[in-house]
Order: structure tokens, then C-alpha cells, then sequence
């Protein structure tokens, strides 16, 4: 029977090893390549991990100070409405008073000028 020679197979998460059994330096510029790509990618990350942190933070902000404009608005305008009102009651009395609100009658009509004389 004939032996069957093995040819050493090389795995592709194994380092490429030149004969003196140390990784080429190919390799080596490729990795530390590779690690500086990932360093400034997690770099970037986390950089614009803190923007947003920021912007939301400004968002809050913002709102809060909307919300809290929006709500001096409205009590502003419920001051108004209740100051109309109360000027609406005002005339109507006083219009009810000299007979001419909606259900007093027509005045009557003006008597004719007559000239002194």
C-alpha cells in the first residue's frame, strides 16, 4: 500500500508563517492596518454616541422651555376670556338697564322737531 503524503494545509485564521516561524511582515502591517481602521471606527462610535447624548439633552431642554411658554400662553389667554366675560356681563347690565338689550322693545320712534314758534 502506498503512504499518502500530507501537505501541511494552512487555515485562514491562522497567521501566515514564513519559515522562521514568525508572522510576515505583511501580516503584521495588515493587522496593525486593521486595528487602526477599528480604533477610529470605535472612536467615531462613541463620538457620535455623545452627540446624540448631547442633542437629546438639548431637545429636553428646548421642549421644557416650550412646554412652559405654551402653558404662560394659555393662562394668558384663560385671563383674557375671563376679563371678555366679565366686560360682556358689564355691558349687557348696563344695556338692560337702559332698556335696550336683546329682549327690552324698539325705543320709541323720536317725537317730529317742531321749530319754537
Amino acid at each position: 500500500m502506498a503512504s499518502k503524503s500530507t501537505v501541511p494545509v494552512h487555515h485562514p485564521s491562522q497567521p501566515n508563517n514564513n519559515a522562521s516561524g514568525k508572522p510576515s511582515a505583511t501580516l503584521s502591517r495588515s493587522i496593525t492596518n486593521k486595528q487602526a481602521e477599528l480604533d477610529a471606527l470605535v472612536k467615531e462610535y462613541m463620538n457620535t454616541i455623545e452627540r446624540q447624548r448631547e442633542l437629546k439633552a438639548r431637545i429636553d431642554v428646548l421642549m421644557r422651555e416650550r412646554e412652559a411658554e405654551i402653558e404662560t400662553k394659555m393662562q394668558n389667554m384663560a385671563k383674557e376670556k375671563l376679563a371678555l366675560r366679565n366686560i360682556h356681563e358689564e355691558l349687557r347690565g348696563i344695556l338692560h338697564r337702559a332698556g335696550m338689550d336683546e329682549h327690552s322693545p324698539p325705543p320709541a320712534p323720536a317725537p317730529p322737531y317742531l321749530p319754537p314758534g
